[in-house]
């Protein structure tokens, strides 16, 4: 009976540090990397589909208005800066940016004004790594 106990004891307890590494596998992806040193301690993390950035977006003379930054997931590159408006709402904590709008949070915002875009584009537009506020 002692050595059936003992080996039922050593199943329970594989099965168990089996399942707690499955419920925690997905949980590595989602680490957040260090912030470099040149983001704000505001900005949030996004992780995207092969796009990671960070994004910054405080409230400004508005309750729907915000004045965002994002940037490159190194930190390095400014990606896009200007003023965006609130438009719809999104999943909670949800953070992404997809080329055009931000996934802020609760809210998805749409750009009002763009002071500039990395690249320069549409060619009216400054590129990031010029401009200077």
């Amino acid at each position: 009976m002692g050595n059936e106990f003992k080996r039922l004891l050593m199943i329970v307890g594989a099965i168990l540090f089996g399942g707690a590494a499955l419920l925690l596998l997905p949980l590595m992806k989602l680490r957040v990397p260090q912030r470099p040193a040149s983001i704000p301690s505001t900005a949030l993390y996004a992780q995207g589909h092969g796009t990671n950035y960070w994004i910054d977006c405080p409230n400004f003379t508005s309750p729907t208005r915000y004045y965002c930054t994002v940037y490159a997931g190194d930190g390095g590159t400014k990606v896009v800066l200007g003023v965006f408006q609130e438009s719809g709402t999104t999943t909670p904590d949800r953070v992404s940016y997809d080329g055009s709008s931000i996934h802020w949070k609760h809210a998805v915002l749409n750009p009002l004004h763009l002071d500039c875009v990395e690249g320069g584009r549409p060619p009216d537009l400054p590129d990031c790594r010029n401009f200077r506020r």
